[in-house]
């Protein structure tokens, strides 16, 4: 999922200028509220994401980001529903590899395998969805 993420990140970012263009819109906005979103998400739930089990997070945040693609997508010419689409993506993406990667390491703790292993393994396939795409 980590890797698939990645890929359309990797997308998004490199082709943006020419999606926001096509979408009467600025590119800028796209690269301003995406990090402001994922990093306020992160600070702000975090404390209460352990409350849930994993599963059903990394569910949601997996909604949260297709949400966010198909509003984009659809998305004319409105400026309102850019930032909402780049806000539900930057939610479900910006969130969703911390909570994969918490989930690798409670896998990795109850199959008794190694943590470092298993972290890097999941990190790798972060970098190969994102950089491989983007090449």
């Amino acid at each position: 999922m980590i890797g698939i993420g990645a890929c359309v990140f990797a997308g998004l970012s490199t082709f943006q200028s020419l999606y926001a263009t096509s979408r009467a819109q600025s590119p800028d906005t796209f690269f301003l509220v995406f990090p402001v979103t994922a990093v306020f998400f992160r600070f702000a739930v975090a404390p209460i994401i352990g409350r849930f089990r994993l599963e059903r997070v990394a569910a949601l945040l997996l909604a949260c980001t297709i949400a966010g693609l198909f509003i984009l997508f659809f998305n004319v010419d409105s400026t309102a529903i850019y930032i909402l689409g780049t806000a539900s993506f930057a939610l479900g993406y910006g969130l969703s590899y911390s909570t994969l990667n918490s989930m690798i390491v409670h896998i990795a703790a109850a199959e008794e395998t190694s943590f470092a292993i298993s972290s890097q393994v999941f990190t790798l396939s972060y970098f190969m969805g994102l950089f491989g795409f983007h090449t």
